[in-house]
């Protein structure tokens, strides 16, 4: 039909808008694109700013480093009790010992209450009939397909490309040549080995572009070549399985183990919320003795710390630090089942006296200790090594082993952690050859050295520049219009003549 201007305003209207509201927005959309458009049409990236760009992510660099261990202090520290003592009492919260709870938790499963389900076939005739979907198989197809990759965001130079090689490996398949093959020699996916094969799949696993095609073939159709947010392909399907829907008789094995299992859970739930409503705290342990399929447990739990062999801990211990002594919870629907609980005693926090953790005390008095030898020694090697001293020598006379990394680069930094920690390898990158640093590690502290930049291989480097350089011409363009909107809306205010409703910070 004709889309009159009635129908116009009409959709507007349910929409909530006026045809003029809607008018003015689309314009200053508009505006705000022509805007865009004109200050990022002045952002150009050069081919020099590209090699900058490869040469940052990729060059790899080589770190020597020496690592100072605080467990290679420990026979170093002395100290009498006296001293710990008074170090004990200068840091008496790292010791604080937290409230403790314990409690008794009555728990009814399904697989607890087995044993007292029963099922007649009128029950197991009704949860077909309601659940009837579970037993469904769903309508799919087995399909094979080639791809070209493309992003959507691709030149129109690079799209054309995809499309001539989708387009190409079609010629081949429409002369007869086998698509599996074709799928081998030219697709680009994942599934290219397999000959392009997907295997069966349902509705809905695919991107819907994709999907509208394989289900709209035939057994044994080839698709024209098409686009998604992949890039082109071409589908070939080889069967089409509809939605089956079985009868009762055929699947009755099956009804009946969902059946039990909905009862089962049925039962616990029941079981445990008259329980709740009925029991008194101090009737807990008997309770196990007069139904069957409870289970008594006994816990302990520390507010904010996983509760052992209890999965959703969080759950249980928001109720046992809520919950007073002596009375009963609500049920709790966990994940394997239903339950009940309550408080048995609380141990409030507090800081234990010197004497009752004297061996913990003095523990963590030589690890603190340690590390900080560890730390200045690090300090003091650095000092001199900056101070016109040979790294190796350095570290030779205080006796310490110059360590070497493999050579690594900001885009393989995730495989490139060193002893020394990930703060060590990133700080190199902003350093000069020969220039040293020292960092904290997880285990101690390390003094290291940019020792020096690889070479990287020409021809993989002129494969990758366009790549690179459309990547910072995106990011260029982003900072650039950003910074634009940014001084207009200053100058804007400054003036205190317009406001600016564009939001910066959701530019690009």
């Amino acid at each position: 039909g004709v889309f009159s201007s009635q129908n116009y305003r009409g959709i507007l209207k349910r929409n909530g808008f006026t045809a003029k509201d809607f008018e003015d927005n689309l314009k200053s959309d508009l505006l705000a694109f022509k805007l865009q458009s004109m200050v990022e049409s002045a952002v150009h990236v050069s081919g020099a700013e590209a090699v900058d760009l490869y040469l940052d992510r990729r060059q790899p660099l080589v770190v020597e480093y020496v690592v100072f261990r605080p467990e290679d202090f420990r026979s170093k520290i002395k100290a009498d009790e006296g001293e710990i003592k008074e170090w004990f009492e200068e840091r008496k919260e790292r010791f604080t010992v937290p409230e403790e709870r314990s409690f008794s938790m009555l728990v009814a499963t399904p697989k607890s209450m087995a044993d007292s389900v029963s099922v007649t076939d009128d029950d197991l005739k009704s949860y077909f009939d309601e659940h009837v979907s579970e037993f469904e198989t769903e309508e799919q197809v087995k399909a094979s397909h080639i791809l070209a990759q493309v992003s959507l965001a691709a030149s129109d130079k690079e799209v054309n490309a995809a499309r001539s090689k989708i387009e190409k490996a079609q010629k081949r398949i429409d002369a007869g040549e086998d698509f599996a093959e074709v799928a081998k020699d030219i697709s680009e996916g994942p599934s290219a080995q397999a000959g392009g094969d997907l295997g069966s799949f349902p509705k809905g696993q695919m991107v819907k572009e994709f999907e509208d095609v394989a289900f709209g073939l035939k057994p044994g159709e080839v698709s024209k070549p098409f686009r998604t947010e992949f890039g082109w392909h071409i589908i070939k399907t080889y069967s089409h399985t509809p939605l089956t829907v079985p009868k009762f008789e055929e699947v009755r094995d099956k009804v009946e183990i969902k059946a039990r299992e909905a009862k089962a859970w049925e039962m616990a739930g029941d079981l445990i919320s008259s329980l709740s409503a009925s029991l008194l705290a101090g009737q807990f342990d008997d309770s196990v003795k007069s139904y069957e399929g409870l289970k008594l447990k006994r816990y302990k739990a520390v507010k904010g710390a996983p509760i052992a062999g209890i999965d959703e801990w969080k759950v249980v211990s928001n109720v046992v630090f809520d919950i007073e002594k002596g009375v009963v919870s609500e049920p709790l629907e966990l994940s394997g089942g239903f339950a009940v609980l309550t408080l048995n005693s609380i141990a409030p926090s507090h800081t234990p006296a010197f004497d009752e953790i004297k061996d913990k005390v003095k523990e963590s008095f030589i690890e603190e200790r340690s590390y900080d030898m560890a730390r200045t020694s690090a300090d003091e090697m650095e000092k001199e090594v900056s101070g016109g001293k040979d790294f190796k020598e350095a570290a030779k006379a205080g006796g310490y082993k110059v360590l070497v990394t493999k050579p690594y680069s900001k885009a393989s930094l995730s495989d490139s952690k060193t002893k020394a920690g990930e703060g060590m390898v990133r700080e190199a990158f902003s350093m000069e050859v020969g220039e040293t640093g020292s960092a904290s590690t997880r285990g101690g502290a390390a003094v290291f050295m940019l020792s020096s930049r690889g070479d990287v291989d020409l021809k993989e480097m002129k494969a990758a520049l366009p790549a690179f350089r459309r990547s910072l011409d995106r990011a260029k363009k982003a900072r650039v219009y950003t910074e634009f909107l940014t001084a207009l809306r200053k100058r804007a205010e400054d003036k205190g003549e317009i406001e600016i409703l564009i939001d910066v910070n959701k530019v690009n």
